[in-house]
C-alpha cells in the first residue's frame, strides 16, 4: 500500500496514489520530506498534512496525477475530475473543482510549455490549461480523435514532454507490459 505518485509543492513532498486510499493525498512537513507526523507536540503551519486531516479534504476521485502549477497552485488529476489546491492546506488552503467531466490518464501524462500552459492527456484527448483561465481546453478535438481512441489507456503508459529546442510537445505511448 505505497504511494505511486509524487511531486514537490511549497517545499513539501506530496504523495498520492495509495491503492487502499485512492482519494487521499499526503504532504510532508515543509522543508523535511521525511517528516509525516500529522500530530506533532507543537502544531504549526509547517507540519505535515493529509487530505483526511485538513479542511481542504479529499479529492472526490481516484488521484492519477499531481501537477505543481505554480508556487500557490497544485493540480490534482483524477480518473474523471480535475481539482486545484490553492495555497497551503496547513494554512487554510482550498481544494476546488476545475472539471467534473475530464480526468488525467496518468502521473506522467502532462507537460508545461515556457509560457506556463499545461498540456495533459485527458480522458477526452489532449488538453491545454492556460495560466489565466485554468479551464481545460481540448486541443486534439477533430484532429487526433481516431488515433487516441485506438489506444487502450488502461494498458498503456502516457508520457508528455515539452521540447524547448523545437518548441513542441512530444507524446509517448508505451504498453505497461
Amino acid at each position: 500500500n505505497a504511494a505511486r505518485i509524487g511531486a514537490l509543492y511549497r517545499n513539501r513532498l506530496v504523495l498520492a496514489g495509495l491503492p487502499e486510499a485512492p482519494q487521499n493525498w499526503f504532504m510532508s512537513r515543509s522543508g523535511d520530506a521525511l517528516d509525516y507526523d500529522y500530530s506533532p507536540a507543537v502544531t504549526s503551519a509547517l507540519q505535515a498534512v493529509a487530505g483526511n486531516n485538513t479542511d481542504a479534504g479529499l479529492v472526490a476521485d481516484r488521484v492519477t496525477a499531481l501537477i505543481p502549477y505554480s508556487d500557490d497552485t497544485l493540480i490534482y488529476g483524477g480518473d474523471r475530475t480535475i481539482w486545484r489546491m490553492t495555497g497551503d492546506p496547513a494554512e487554510g488552503g482550498r481544494l476546488d473543482a476545475i472539471s467534473y467531466d475530464i480526468g488525467i490518464v496518468g502521473p506522467d501524462a502532462f507537460a508545461r510549455d515556457p509560457f506556463g500552459n499545461i498540456y495533459f492527456m485527458g480522458t477526452n484527448g489532449l488538453n491545454r490549461m492556460s495560466p489565466g483561465s485554468g479551464a481545460p481546453e481540448l486541443v486534439s478535438g477533430g484532429k487526433l480523435d481516431k488515433t487516441f481512441s485506438n489506444i487502450n489507456l488502461v494498458a498503456t503508459r502516457v508520457l508528455l514532454a515539452w521540447n524547448r529546442d523545437r518548441q513542441g510537445l512530444h507524446i509517448f505511448f508505451s504498453p505497461y507490459t
